[in-house]
């Protein structure tokens, strides 16, 4: 059997793990003939040719492989810098959010604590001027209607009595008091010897003046 040229001549241990290991290879197996052991012996040049380049190719992927993979690793970096990035922005977005949020809230409720306290000044005032106009209305009216019941009272009893020997008397009499005027007009009759009656009528001069009537009668003994 002639030997190849690209076979050593003595076969070392070495070289039956590198062959041994290429036969495995489905490519180098087509390219090889006359094995022994397992080991090929004889092998076609060209198909050394072709093994050689895909050892090339092979190399070169793995290079490429290398490169994609330290291009992973550091687009992973920069995933994670952007994740921190982004958390550290939520959190800086979120506080700043919360702190408007809380000035906006105070301002809100600042504002509607002054209308509030506003509002319930005004109608406490209001409320307090109300009562007093209607309170001193009141007292005025009470004033007014009293001083025309005394300038009435006062006109009664300005009323002549019944003269000694007289059977009948009629007569009118004028009163004022506390700026109120009032008129009245009384009758004073003898029923007999020992028993006389009296009727008075009064009332005040001005508007919202109300009559006074009063009567009595008296025995003589």
């Amino acid at each position: 059997m002639k030997k190849s040229s690209f076979l050593p001549t003595k076969i070392t241990m070495a070289g039956i793990v590198l062959l041994t290991g290429l036969a495995g290879n489905s490519a180098w197996a087509a390219c090889t003939t006359n094995n022994v052991f397992g080991v090929p012996v004889s092998v076609n040049v060209n198909c050394v040719a072709q093994v050689n380049t895909n050892t090339t190719a092979i190399a070169t992927t793995n290079t490429n492989l290398a490169t994609t993979n330290s291009n992973l690793a550091t687009t992973n970096t920069n995933l994670a810098t952007t994740d921190a990035n982004l958390i550290a922005g939520d959190a800086a977005t979120l506080s700043s959010s919360k702190a408007y949020t809380d000035g906006k809230a105070y301002a809100v409720g600042a504002d509607t604590l002054n209308t509030a306290k506003s509002y319930t000044d005004t109608r406490a005032t209001e409320t307090l001027k109300s009562a007093n106009a209607f309170t001193s209305e009141q007292v005025t009216k009470l004033e007014t209607k009293t001083a025309g019941g005394v300038a009435a009272i006062a006109a009664m009893a300005s009323v002549p009595q019944l003269s000694a020997g007289k059977n009948l008397s009629v007569g009118v009499g004028v009163g004022s008091y506390d700026g109120k005027t009032a008129i009245s007009v009384g009758v004073h009759k003898r029923i007999n010897e020992s028993m006389t009656a009296r009727f008075n009528l009064a009332t005040g001069m001005g508007s919202g003046a109300k009559p006074v009537i009063g009567a009595g009668a008296a025995w003589e003994f």
